[in-house]
């Protein structure tokens, strides 16, 4: 049972942990998500209050798994971990029931759950939190109180700051259709095993003045006696590509040059700006620079929002923005990129580089030679990757190092007192 209970907590916080890595590599993303439902309760806060509960979330899992993981404050952490997912368990099933949003977003952009998944799961979650709380107060305290506190705030303070990375700049890690080396037209398509969209149909007959719902199997198609009434389809499930919303309207004459954009050999270079009044002004401005430079190296470059035309117009005559805007869908421009503004570099419908507005290049740097640069930035990329990696490593081999010394000394203090 020892090791039943020990299983259970090391599988719980480890789960806890995952999730609230995910969510802190792109603390946009979770806020989009947290907005969602706020909207579905029929709920509205501003996006600062918003970005703060995500900022909040992201901490409080990924403390409260590694404090299940590595044992700290074990009775605190056990009545708080089995009392969260006892409520999200309640919460995802009335989610999983009404359906408000089709994505749970447990887990970020890395791994995507229906709601009926994410309930089963928090089900699970629920019988390993219980397991772990029934046998908490046989668990001993690897550290002192003040061991402990420490372990709990270099976790939190790490996590923070790989939130605060992630809204600053852009994910250190991207898990959505529209990372880098992604060919667009290719994830535009279903794959041959992908099946297809899934309905319930439902076909109500008429007989002597009552109505009868019948379904495509038994329907009286002989009795000739029944009258068709009505029919009702209901979707059980969709089939969708990956990317399946991507698309680029030219202002002003409303033309559709998606296809055209997408089959470029030369570089195209999209500044994505969902909402042009929420923009950096300053990156907008700058923006002339990259457009001007485009025009004489014989690349296109674009701005992309879902502002109307009206503020478009507005902001392009009182600021003297000199390119060409296309209209896309908000949610699609979101998801391409977590920044506001953000550049986007394509070529033959690949994603070769994305840059958040505060790291965006001079366009003399990027222009004289794009491939190079977006080379230089992969590279750059996994140096951080590895970085990061390198680092976690560090804290766990340091967290095993004391955890044998404090061992090793409490079993030497067992050893002499026996001995004595």
């Amino acid at each position: 049972m020892k090791y039943l209970a020990i299983f259970c907590r090391w599988v719980f916080g480890l789960v806890f942990m995952f999730s609230g890595f995910v969510k802190a590599i792109d603390p946009w993303g979770s806020a989009y998500k947290i907005q969602d439902y706020l909207e579905a309760a029929g709920m509205s806060f501003p996006d600062g209050f918003v970005l703060g509960l995500s900022f909040l979330l992201c901490c409080f899992e990924f403390t409260l798994g590694m404090a299940w993981l590595l044992g700290l404050f074990h009775r605190f952490s056990a009545w708080a971990g089995l009392l969260i997912i006892s409520f999200f368990t309640a919460l995802t099933f009335i989610i999983a029931l009404t359906n408000p949003v089709s994505d749970c977003g447990c887990f970020g952009d890395a791994l995507i759950l229906t709601n009926w998944q994410t309930f089963f799961k928090n089900i699970l979650l629920l019988g390993l939190a219980s397991g772990a709380f029934l046998f908490r107060k046989k668990n001993r305290p690897s550290y002192s109180p003040g061991g402990e506190f420490l372990w709990l705030a270099i976790c939190a303070a790490g996590i923070f700051l790989v939130s605060l990375y992630g809204y600053r700049h852009l994910p250190l890690m991207d898990f959505r259709p529209y990372k880098v080396g992604t060919h667009i037209s290719t994830q535009m398509t279903l794959p041959e095993d992908a099946g297809s969209n899934q309905y319930n149909i439902r076909l109500y007959y008429e007989k002597d003045g009552q109505v009868k719902e019948f379904t495509e199997e038994n329907y009286p198609w002989q009795d000739t006696t029944w009258i068709f009434h009505s029919r009702k389809v209901e979707m059980i499930s969709s089939v969708k590509p990956p990317i399946h919303d991507f698309s680029l309207v030219l202002l002003p004459d409303q033309q559709d040059i998606t296809d055209e954009v997408l089959a470029d050999s030369a570089y195209t270079f999209i500044l994505i700006a969902p909402r042009l009044d929420q923009a950096d002004l300053q990156t907008l401005m700058e923006a002339n620079d990259w457009a001007d430079g485009c025009r004489n190296a014989g690349y296109r470059f674009i701005c992309a929002t879902s502002s109307p035309p009206s503020v478009i117009d507005s902001l392009s005559r009182t600021h003297g923005l000199r390119y060409s805007f296309v209209l896309a869908d908000e949610i699609t421009l979101k998801t391409i990129i977590r920044s506001h503004p953000g550049l986007l570099m394509l070529k033959d419908g690949v994603i070769h580089a994305k840059w958040g507005f505060r790291d965006i290049p001079s366009p003399s740097l990027v222009l004289e030679q794009p491939s190079a640069f977006a080379l230089a930035r992969l590279t750059t990329q996994s140096r951080r990757y590895l970085l990061m990696l390198t680092s976690l490593t560090l804290v766990f081999v340091c967290y095993l190092f004391v955890h044998s010394r404090k061992r090793s000394r409490a079993r030497s203090r067992y050893t002499s007192r026996k001995v004595i």
